[in-house]
């Protein structure tokens, strides 16, 4: 809608995941570092938490678009899904036939097929993304899947990815076996100030704007009431430009 008045060729504070609007904070690049280390070296079970609207999916879809293409990563958003079905999930995207298969078959079946893509240095990831929600059997499945391994390494590497509430999760006394597992532990936090102005102007250039709206007062009033959550961020800029169109209109 004000696009045109703006001189923009697209909306700049949209909420989706477009890699063209890809912004990484210092704290977001040590983390994807992190990530990417702990997946090429064999780590195995990786945790990031996060409030809301921090930037999670961004940083899962930049470790997808930057992991070595020897692995093979299945991003999971279902946090009901059983063993059972992770199971046959995985088997599916590895084209491994299920049909009449026990529980017991499907395991054997998919950790001889993992057994040969190690052997043709290939390398299978499962990223559970909102893994807040994993319930505590579920939790106790994937740990169980982890056992996929042979004598040296194991088979899949398993990163959670989740709201704060996922770290509480992990502290219980139920998932101590879990907790142990666990080789990197990283917060994702929100915007600094400066990060706050650099993320609205990067925005705002990719696109198009050969200059930036916001006052130097409205930037830093948009990060107090942001408290530097990128969502928040831009609901509040994208507001904004679109009151000072119907205010200039």
């Amino acid at each position: 809608m004000y696009n045109n008045f703006y001189k923009l060729r697209k909306k700049p504070f949209e909420n989706t995941p477009d890699p063209e609007f890809l912004y990484l904070s210092q704290n977001h690049r040590e983390i994807l570092a992190s990530l990417l280390y702990g997946v090429h070296e064999g780590k195995g079970f990786i945790s990031i938490v996060g409030d809301v609207g921090t930037g999670k999916t961004t940083l899962i879809k930049s470790f997808i678009d930057k992991v070595n293409e020897s692995f093979i990563v299945f991003h999971i958003v279902n946090s009901k899904a059983n063993f059972e079905e992770i199971l046959l999930y995985i088997a599916h995207k590895l084209d491994i036939d299920t049909e009449e298969k026990t529980l017991f078959e499907l395991t054997e079946i998919l950790r001889i097929s993992l057994e040969e893509l190690d052997d043709n240095n290939m390398h299978v990831v499962l990223v559970f993304d909102e893994a807040h929600h994993l319930s505590d059997d579920s939790l106790e499945d994937i740990r169980l899947l982890s056992n996929l391994e042979t004598k040296k390494k194991k088979l899949i590497q398993i990163v959670f990815v989740g709201q704060n509430e996922l770290h509480q999760t992990l502290q219980k006394t139920t998932q101590r076996h879990l907790k142990q597992r666990i080789v990197l532990n990283r917060v994702l936090e929100p915007l600094n100030k400066e990060e706050t102005f650099h993320y609205i102007q990067h925005r705002l250039n990719v696109s198009g704007s050969k200059s930036n709206p916001f006052k130097k007062k409205a930037l830093v009033k948009i990060w107090k009431e942001s408290n530097g959550i990128p969502r928040i961020i831009n609901h509040i800029c994208d507001n904004a430009l679109l009151i000072g169109f119907a205010i200039q209109s």
